[in-house]
């Protein structure tokens, strides 16, 4: 017998923890998660079952007294804004079918009663089955997650668009940005370019987000995990081009992730193109095998296709367009 019975029995958390495990494991391409990891999964299942029992925002749905599926809202594990939420959703796989119109109507819901700028991020392929929900909840700006992999997108965007490997032709240069003071410069002309396109630089213009990526930035000239381009018109910065290394002191095993902030003067001139050859070439150099990083702007994600990224994730913003 099916039932929508919201009393959480003491072992919720467990399945929890469990539907989480073999998502990441999913997602990672692994048979099993190290123990640490999971270690961290469960805390973080404990933490999404307090809060949003706290917040009675918590829905389960359950079969025969088991739970299947959670629905909730929470505290956003990456937040670019203070006391930003998240809609968190899952489920067991084996119940996915039959839960998924289950949870369709718990998002519909409590999506509509969601404060502005709670996210909710999706699997790819299961995007389709939320996206029209959503967009009817105010859920308005959609970003694509892509996963690269560094050899074949550089070997593609070569073949396919031969960027140059410098912007002389523009009349810009391209220097690598190494002192306090190009930091500075590059936080401004981010705080600038986040706030006229508030939508395509999800929330970079915040002060949350600005501070965070200073101290990243810095950490990155000390520590030569990555590389930080400034595009410039004779001393004007007008671009900044970055690529960092996540999740292992091990290059192999690093992740590469880009970020791309240009003034609206230089943009649709060819600079991401060249950008992406360059930093791309780091990232080989470097020997990270992969790369990722979240857009919704059709041009990057025109780009992601030549170079054969492929979407992992959806991650949908509420009131923002």
């Amino acid at each position: 017998m099916k039932s929508e019975n919201t009393e959480i029995e003491s072992a919720l958390e467990v399945y929890l923890a469990k539907w989480m495990i073999e998502d990441s494991a999913r997602n990672n391409g692994i048979k099993r998660l190290p123990k640490k990891q999971q270690a961290e999964i469960f805390k973080r299942a404990e933490k999404i079952i307090e809060t949003s029992k706290r917040n009675k925002t918590l829905r389960v749905y359950e079969i025969n007294n088991v739970p299947v599926a959670l629905v909730a809202r929470v505290p956003s594990s990456s937040p670019r804004i203070k006391n930003q939420q998240g809609l968190f959703f899952i489920c067991d796989k084996k119940a996915r079918k039959i839960a998924t119109p289950w949870i369709q109507r718990q998002l519909r819901e409590l999506g509509s009663i969601s404060p502005r700028y709670t996210t909710t991020g999706i699997p790819y392929k299961e995007d389709i089955h939320y996206r029209k929900i959503l967009t009817k909840a105010g859920f308005l700006t959609r970003y694509e997650i892509l996963e690269g992999n560094t050899k074949i997108a550089l070997a593609n965007l070569i073949k396919e668009k031969n960027p140059s490997d410098n912007l002389a032709h523009l009349g810009l240069d391209i220097t690598e940005i190494s002192t306090q003071k190009q930091i500075k410069e590059a936080m401004k002309l981010q705080k600038i370019v986040g706030t006229k396109y508030k939508g395509h630089t999800y929330f970079s213009h915040t002060k949350t987000q600005l501070q965070k990526d200073k101290k990243e930035y810095v950490g990155i000239i000390a520590n030569k995990n990555g590389l930080l381009l400034g595009v410039y018109r004779e001393k004007k910065l007008l671009g900044l081009m970055m690529a960092g290394m996540y999740g292992s002191k091990s290059p192999s095993k690093c992740m590469g992730g880009f970020s791309f902030f240009l003034h609206p003067t230089i943009q649709g001139l060819g600079v991401t193109k060249t950008g992406y050859l360059l930093l791309l070439k780091f990232l080989a150099k470097k020997k990270v095998a992969k790369f990722h990083g979240g857009t919704s702007q059709p041009a990057i994600q025109s780009l992601g296709q030549i170079m054969k990224r492929k979407i992992q994730y959806a991650v949908y913003v509420k009131g923002i367009d």
